[in-house]
């Protein structure tokens, strides 16, 4: 079965350190993710998600054009951040590990996180989902989560 994200239930959030010491969070409100689910078999399962990063948002339309340059996600070099999986793994009931390819820029790194997800017929709810990454060591200085992520059936 395929699943597409449904952006009305569904939020990607980031934070960014302002000043060294106070954090900034915000949002991006352009995104895209799939996931093809292999109920009878979860290791074939896939997915891939895309943030469009200008459509990041802190309510601070100074601060947003800050973080849209160079010194943050560089919006016009790098125009989305990308997830795609490697696996998913069941660990137990509605409960997935799931490993994949994040990259931010030029920086491309695997991840792991836990997924809990309820199946609810044509609807599929991430209901705990919180991928972390702060790697100031690689000039990205944000932490990226998405959580409450809602899927509808389209095949």
């Amino acid at each position: 079965m395929t699943w597409v994200i449904d952006p009305a239930h569904t939020f990607i959030e980031f934070t960014a350190k302002h000043m060294m010491f106070t954090t900034v969070r915000g949002r991006f409100h352009t995104f895209h993710d799939t996931v093809k689910l292999d109920e009878a078999n979860p290791l074939l399962s896939s997915a891939e998600g895309v943030v469009e990063t200008n459509s990041l948002d802190t309510q601070e339309p100074f601060r947003d054009s800050h973080l849209g340059s160079p010194d943050f996600f560089d919006v016009t070099r790098f125009p989305t951040i990308i997830f795609r999986t490697s696996r998913i793994e069941p660990m137990g009931q509605n409960v997935y590990n799931v490993a994949g390819l994040l990259t931010i820029k030029d920086v491309t790194r695997e991840i792991v996180f836990e997924v809990v997800s309820l199946n609810l017929g044509k609807e599929f709810v991430i209901t705990d989902s919180r991928l972390c990454l702060a790697t100031s060591e690689d000039d990205i200085d944000q932490t990226i989560e998405a959580a409450s992520r809602a899927f509808r059936q389209v095949a």
